[in-house]
């Protein structure tokens, strides 16, 4: 259902067009109209191109599940208090487990990748990225490369209290982890 101020701008905008095709657009009544109907819903008409253009500058990410011995990986960026599955962007023409790998090995070293999969059931459109997600089964202990963005890495239990970023939790869940 339609708020009632949306019903109101269809309305006066239907009443607009139809001014338009009574008198002709640059008539001295319908510029007059026009302003009047732009001004009024100016601000609603702003909040709605912001909306949509935050929608389509959203990022696509590679997201990872690394999996040993039952725990899962998580990363915290520097400067941040939450952690979150390690990935990042897509280069022209990989795949999401291709872009996962060298992401992961660009994060971190010490990791050997035991094998893959990749998890559609678990993609997320999130509020900053679309996440596609896909599993590393690994071997190996993980450190932060030099000069990276990252200050902490952890294997977590999934039981502990761990401040972690809301695309972990729904992920998981989904995986039948959490």
């Amino acid at each position: 259902m339609l708020s009632p101020r949306l019903q109101e701008q269809i309305r006066e905008g239907e009443e607009l067009k139809e001014l338009e095709h009574r008198y002709g657009k640059d008539s001295g009544i319908v510029i007059t109209r026009r302003a009047a109907y732009l001004f009024k819903y100016a601000a609603d008409n702003r909040r709605a191109l912001r909306h949509l253009e935050h929608k389509q500058h959203k990022r696509y990410r590679a997201t990872v599940v690394v999996i040993r011995d039952g725990k899962v990986l998580l990363v915290r960026d520097k400067g941040r208090h939450d952690f979150s599955l390690p990935g990042g962007g897509f280069k022209k023409g990989e795949s999401t487990i291709q872009a996962g790998i060298r992401e992961v090995g660009e994060e971190l070293g010490g990791l050997e990748v035991i094998s893959t999969e990749r998890l559609r059931h678990c993609d997320l459109e999130g509020r900053r990225a679309n996440h596609k997600v896909c599993q590393l089964i690994v071997s190996g202990e993980p450190h932060i490369r030099q000069h990276h963005e990252l200050d902490k890495v952890v294997w977590w239990d999934m039981k502990s209290n761990l401040p972690v970023q809301g695309h972990v939790r729904y992920i998981l869940g989904k995986m039948g982890m959490l």
